[in-house]
């Protein structure tokens, strides 16, 4: 007995736990030196004077209540409790009397589990943190069993499939209708995929909502375990409008397709400069096979000489800029034939990714032509300066005679007769001299020019030293005969010669949806409202009057027109309209 007494002394006193024996009233009988050292000083008084067991406000009725049922009971009992900061398990152990079995005592173990309750605390509050973040993540998240039975969803999953988590919880996916009857066996292969421990996705399935409604949702699943159970984690996320615009360019590439297919122009679709479409125009213009085009660089179709053009058009194109008609380009067919093409060119969408769409007209006929009329005009041209420099000069001797023949008359009556004649003479000459001005208009190729070049050019030919200038047009460009700088020339002398003190002359822009209008002032007398649009007119004006007329007829060479819209008094203000597609900014 004293080895057996001797040997639970050792157990209880080696311990990390606190163990302490009372009596049924709650008096300390025992307590080990781990419990001595927990109380202090005032352990040997509790021994001594044989105290009730001292506890925290509240826990008292707590300890008494569980003391009088395990002597009641005559059974085990534990519950938890805090003492001294600390969490603790309490363990009642009955001590029985050997031959009465009556209840003498009650041992009670206190086991320090503050660590455990610190982490137990710390998992849920993790757990807290992921169910918030659970449910306020923008995504429908839906947790289910390897067999596809609903365990929890968030608000999101609400959102996409009008089914509260109460309503989805303990259903099953593939009988309750969510899925779509064409994706249940997709669905099934996926949670296959799951129960092997492989994630999916991302795939698209049809989400029937509760009130009906059929959405596109694409879903990831993703094997997890819980407490050491399989589950699912399905993320969706309502893909409708993005599949109805998938859809919808689609069918717009399909219109475009049929479309360039049937276009009477070569039409080309490139990515980085390959060919990766060409429609069956495209084939004839260049000789080539269908199809044989394709994943060509365009450039090898492009005569070398106009290769830095094509490039350059094409960063531009993908910049968002439109390249609209009047740009000429030289290529080669399929046998080395030299093709003139007018070429456009835009940023488009082709199968959901960036593209540069190229259509070509052939203008190999029609250059053709166009090079036979300018030689037949220049033929005309050497004609016409020869035929008018032989009669220029015979005019010259005609009014040579004349001019003597009034000298030597002495005819008072025949004198008036001869000052017609010189008239006459003098007209014919300036008729002839304006056929020179004219001869040039329409005679050589419009083509891009920049306005503050062109403007600056026309001024070297006024005298505009002690004038006011303002313009800034240098990022402008616009489509026009070459003679373009005379009709900026004969704005800057009219002014000059007729504005009567002109102090400022001023060029700028202004921009219309539709147009561009570049208008010209000066601070003059300006034009009376009568004469506004006779000032256009052939032979009109203090001098020939063939500068406004013919700086008209070169603006509406492709397409520019002029209106005079001064006030008198305050100035002249002439206004040139340039069509969209006339001008580009640089």
């Amino acid at each position: 007995l004293q080895v057996a007494q001797a040997n639970y002394r050792s157990v209880v006193e080696s311990t990390g736990d606190s163990i302490y024996m009372v009596d049924p009233e709650g008096c300390y009988l025992f307590m080990n030196s781990y419990h001595r050292d927990k109380l202090g000083d005032i352990a040997d008084k509790y021994l001594e004077t044989r105290m009730r067991v001292m506890l925290p406000p509240g826990e008292e009725q707590r300890f008494d209540q569980a003391l009088s049922r395990v002597i009641t009971t005559r059974r085990k009992f534990q519950d938890e409790f805090q003492w001294l900061s600390k969490d603790y398990i309490r363990r009642f152990n009955p001590v029985k009397d050997d031959e009465s079995e009556e209840i003498r005592a009650v041992t009670v173990v206190l086991t320090d589990i503050s660590d455990w309750k610190a982490a137990e605390r710390e998992v849920k509050n993790n757990e807290e943190r992921l169910k918030i973040l659970f449910d306020l993540a923008p995504e429908a998240y839906l947790l289910t069993d390897i067999k596809g039975t609903f365990i929890e969803s968030n608000r999101a999953a609400t959102d996409l499939t009008g089914y509260a988590p109460e309503d989805l919880k303990g259903r099953n996916i593939f009988t309750m209708g969510l899925i779509g009857s064409m994706h249940i066996t997709k669905t099934a292969v996926l949670f296959a995929k799951n129960a092997l421990g492989k994630p999916t996705g991302p795939d698209e399935v049809h989400i029937s909502r509760k009130d009906g409604r059929v959405l596109y949702a694409e879903v990831m699943t993703y094997p997890i375990k819980i407490r050491n159970q399989a589950l699912v984690m399905t993320i969706a996320r309502d893909i409708t409008d993005r599949k109805a615009s998938e859809e919808a360019l689609k069918q717009r590439e399909e219109q475009y397709r049929l479309l360039a297919n049937n276009a009477g122009e070569g039409v080309f679709v490139l990515r980085d400069n390959r060919i990766i479409f060409a429609n069956p125009k495209s084939s004839e213009i260049f000789g080539y096979a269908s199809g044989s085009l394709l994943q060509s660089l365009i450039t090898d179709i492009i005569h070398p000489d106009d290769q830095e053009e094509l490039s350059a058009l094409i960063l531009r194109a993908g910049e968002g800029e439109e390249i609209h008609a009047g740009v000429s380009l030289r290529a080669f067919t399929n046998t080395g034939e030299l093709r003139w093409l007018e070429v456009g060119m835009a940023e488009v969408i082709w199968n959901n990714q960036p593209a540069i769409l190229l259509l070509c007209l052939d203008i190999t006929k029609q250059k053709i032509a166009q090079d036979a009329l300018v030689q037949s005009n220049r033929k005309l041209n050497l004609l016409s300066s020869i035929t008018r420099h032989d009669v220029l000069n015979q005019i010259t001797i005609l009014l040579a005679y004349l001019d003597l023949l009034k000298k030597k008359n002495r005819d008072q009556e025949l004198e008036p007769y001869i000052d017609k004649q010189v008239e006459a003479t003098q007209s014919i000459r300036t008729h002839i001299v304006f056929t020179k001005e004219y001869q040039d208009v329409g005679v050589k190729e419009p083509l891009w020019q920049n306005i503050g070049a062109t403007i600056a050019s026309a001024k070297e030919f006024g005298r505009v030293g002690f004038v006011t200038w303002e313009e800034n047009l240098d990022t402008i460009e616009v489509y026009a005969d070459p003679l373009l700088e005379k009709v900026f020339s004969n704005l800057i002398s009219n002014s000059l010669m007729h504005g009567e003190n002109v102090t400022s002359i001023r060029f700028f822009t202004e921009e219309r949806p539709s147009d561009l209008l570049l208008i010209y002032e000066d601070n003059g007398t300006g034009i009376p409202e009568k004469e506004k649009k006779k000032i256009f007119h052939h032979g009109y004006g203090k001098n020939t009057g063939f500068g406004l007329f013919l700086s008209r007829e070169i603006l509406s060479i492709t397409g520019l027109s002029i209106t005079e819209t001064g006030i008198e008094g305050k100035g002249a203000r002439f206004k040139i309209l340039i069509p969209r597609n006339l001008y580009r900014l640089v």
